[in-house]
């Protein structure tokens, strides 16, 4: 690159122009390509368009949808929000704020569903989540990947759920899995799970958020948060104690 371009891209008019190229290879081509293919299709099917025409218009919502739905943000800023947001909670407040943190997350990154567990006893139990309601809320140790994890302490990863006989399916529509332990001087407090729609959706750098992510949980678990874990266990403990009043 000469140096007279090099300083052009340094003005704002120049930063603005590579945006907008940015912006038309985002949306523009993507459609260009559609319509080709669906004009060959189109064709294929000596000009039907009735089939081809209901397709193209599924891909355009779809592509508006994905595009600006959305607004991807770093693991580094991703982790400033969430550190932002647990520090701002009130243990006199007592407003868990584990649903912002999974918002931040969710709004901001490619996934299906995500969910924050604690370990309470030999169960693992679903605190906050984002997503689909699923119909999975406690997992006992060893018991499907989250039950896994919370009884290990290790970070699995799964890029194609249909070929992990230990996940425990919840929707159908999920493709791969990740499972980040929420731990601190070897106790394992809770887990973080994340499932995507996508195949193998889980790289280097959600690794790092996530695990940043669940150090930070951790730390807040293990200081001004005690209490959400306190009530937790509180919870979890009545449940028998109800069940037991409801059969008499």
């Amino acid at each position: 690159m000469s140096k007279l371009s090099a300083s052009v891209l340094r003005t704002p008019r120049g930063l603005a122009l590579v945006s907008n190229w940015i912006g038309y290879r985002t949306i523009v081509t993507p459609l260009v390509l559609l319509i080709s293919r669906e004009f060959v299709l189109g064709r294929s099917l000596q000009r039907n368009w009735s089939l081809a025409l209901p397709r193209l218009h599924w891909s355009w919502t779809f592509s508006q949808d994905h595009f600006l739905s959305k607004r991807y943000y770093s693991p580094r800023q991703l982790l400033k929000g969430c550190q932002e947001v647990l520090a701002a909670f009130s243990p006199a407040n007592d407003a868990s704020p584990f649903d912002d943190v999974l918002k931040l997350l969710y709004d901001h990154r490619k996934y299906f569903w995500i969910g924050i567990y604690f370990v309470l006893g030999d169960k693992v139990v679903r605190q906050a989540m984002q997503g689909p309601m699923p119909p999975c809320h406690v997992f006992e140790f060893g018991k499907g990947n989250v039950g896994t994890t919370g009884q290990s302490g290790l970070v699995k990863v799964i890029p194609d759920v249909a070929a992990d006989a230990t996940y425990s399916m919840c929707f159908l529509e999920v493709k791969s899995e990740i499972v980040v332990p929420i731990r601190i001087g070897g106790r394992t407090l809770g887990v973080i799970e994340v499932e995507s729609d996508c195949p193998n959706n889980f790289g280097s750098l959600d690794r790092i958020l996530l695990e940043g992510i669940a150090a930070m949980l951790a730390r807040f678990l293990t200081s001004r948060g005690k209490v959400l874990v306190r009530h937790a266990r509180e919870r979890q403990d009545a449940l028998p104690k109800a069940r037991r009043a409801t059969a008499l």
